[in-house]
């Protein structure tokens, strides 16, 4: 069996890109013919009233989840939410030692990066005589300015966190060199790109036209998915292309606070402010109306350590979905999809260059669509949770006797 523990504050089965990595590790190892099981360690909801995760136990598409924090909703207070905290991981310590009596634990696969609870767990890992695996799919420390405080912490993060690990399951080369700088010379890293369900975005409608819409699905935020430079580059192709109108779908990683005021003042300001429609938060299950919507997706990640440690899960999204991208080419993208062919990529930071992808993709509709089938295929073969993952349980399988 393979227990895979997510840190505090993730949600399940309901969420972002975090929840959707967890989920797809899931059902891939599943698929793999491993059994699998979900330990949350801690709640996920603001309050029960606007709650999408409710059940602390259940089985989502064949794969048992529980929340040993007991409860899915935070508390208002900060002692009760460290104590639950605490008391999440002596439950999930004895609910990994109860899953090993009676099927035997081969892994332990840590969705999280906080140093006390990687340690935590190899403790538990050992206990048990199991691998354990680390996904690591960001840079720690990305939002502190670059120099050498920031090149410290992370140097001293790697020495002291990722050397605990057996096997490190990368999100892109960027971080795969990260970890081998690191881990212990006897660990395994692998890459595992991002990860999507290419069923459900499969589609055979065709997009909206009257108008047609350019579309963007996430945050609404600068600094890690370039919104506003999006918002820009629309402003310059806007006034060729009259029938377009941009949907930004999404907002604020916060649900306390909207951001979607702060890019309204800048449609206005460019504008278009007429042009530009902006839907909030959405449901999860609603994304892939919205990208069947579109004519043209576009995601405009600026450069970045982050950008270049990272890969967008929304990626994977766009392009299962079969409509044509446009996207800056950041981390590994370029090494996964061809300029005009799979996608149309441009340079990060550039809303020239970024304004150019959107005029090719919207001057030729026939070429865009050969395009948006091409990127699914790629979607298919490279980042589908059923063959993406395969590599991961792999290795698991290769390195499993030498731990039981």
């Amino acid at each position: 069996m393979i227990v895979i523990v997510a840190e505090p504050y993730i949600g399940f089965p309901n969420g972002t890109a975090a929840t959707s990595r967890v989920a797809a590790y899931a059902r891939g190892l599943a698929a793999a013919g491993e059994d699998v099981h979900v330990i949350m360690l801690g709640p996920s909801e603001l309050q029960a009233s606007t709650a999408v995760n409710t059940e602390v136990t259940g089985v989502f598409r064949g794969v048992p989840f529980e929340y040993t924090s007991v409860s899915t909703i935070k508390s208002p207070h900060l002692i009760t939410r460290k104590w639950r905290i605490m008391t999440s991981l002596r439950r999930a310590r004895r609910r990994i030692r109860e899953l090993d009596e009676r099927s035997g634990v081969d892994a332990v696969l840590l969705y999280g990066s906080a140093t006390r609870t990687g340690a935590f767990f190899d403790r538990v890992a050992r206990s048990v005589g199991a691998l354990y695996v680390l996904s690591l799919v960001e840079m720690p420390y990305h939002g502190l300015p670059a120099g050498p405080s920031r090149d410290a912490r992370q140097v001293h993060h790697g020495e002291t966190f990722l050397r605990r690990f057996d096997v490190i399951v990368a999100i892109s080369t960027y971080l795969a060199g990260y970890a081998r700088t690191h881990a212990r010379p006897s660990a395994e890293v692998i890459v595992v790109p991002i990860l999507v369900d290419s069923d459900d975005y499969r589609t055979d409608q065709p997009p909206a036209h009257d108008p047609r819409l350019m579309v963007y699905v996430g945050m609404l935020n600068e600094a890690k998915d370039g919104v506003a430079t999006l918002m820009r580059a629309f402003a310059e192709v806007s006034p060729d292309f009259p029938d377009v109108v941009l949907r930004l779908v999404g907002d604020s990683d916060d649900e306390r606070v909207s951001n979607v005021p702060e890019f309204r003042r800048i449609a206005e300001d460019l504008g278009i402010a007429d042009r530009v429609l902006f839907t909030g938060q959405v449901r999860r299950e609603d994304v892939p109306r919205h990208l069947r919507d579109a004519s043209v997706l576009v995601l405009a990640r600026p450069a970045s350590q982050q950008a270049d440690a990272g890969f967008p899960t929304k990626l994977g999204e766009f392009l299962a979905s079969g409509r044509p991208v446009v996207v800056t080419a950041t981390s590994d993208i370029a090494a996964y999809l061809t300029d005009g062919r799979s996608a149309f990529l441009v340079p990060p930071g550039d809303v020239g260059a970024l304004a150019a992808g959107m005029r090719r993709s919207l001057s030729d509709p026939e070429g865009s669509a050969a395009v948006g089938a091409c990127g699914r295929q790629v979607a298919e073969r490279s980042f589908d949770y059923r063959v993406a993952v395969e590599p991961l349980a792999d290795t698991i399988r290769r390195l499993r006797p030498q731990t039981r």
